[in-house]
C-alpha cells in the first residue's frame, strides 16, 4: 500500500511524496524505513522508546500529532494516509 509523506527536508528514495509499505505498517516502522533510506541514517527515537525525539522532530498522521492517537508510534497506517515528518529548526544563536 502507499502512504504519502510531507516533509520539510529531502528524503532519499521518496518519489512524488509517496512510499510503498507493508499492510501491517505502523508509524514506528515507517520511520524506521525512512531512516534506512536516508544517507545520514536519521534517528527519530531511541530503540525501545514510545516517543520520538521531540527536540528534533514533529510527526503527524493525517494532520494530527502521532501522540494524540491512542496507539502513538504503534498506530497502524492505511492506504492514502498522509504522514508529515518535520525537522524542527534549532533555536538560539
Amino acid at each position: 500500500m502507499e502512504v504519502h509523506i510531507a516533509s520539510n527536508f529531502v528524503i532519499a528514495g521518496l518519489y512524488n511524496g509517496g512510499i510503498e509499505i507493508d499492510e501491517a505498517s505502523t508509524i514506528r516502522s515507517l520511520l524506521g524505513t525512512i531512516s534506512r533510506l536516508s544517507a545520514q541514517r536519521l534517528v527519530f527515537f531511541e530503540r525501545g522508546r514510545n516517543t520520538i525525539d521531540c527536540e528534533g522532530w514533529e510527526v503527524d498522521l493525517n494532520g494530527i500529532s502521532y501522540e494524540a492517537h491512542p496507539e502513538g508510534l504503534d498506530t497502524h497506517l492505511n492506504e492514502g494516509d498522509v504522514v508529515a515528518i518535520r525537522l524542527r529548526p534549532l533555536c538560539g544563536g
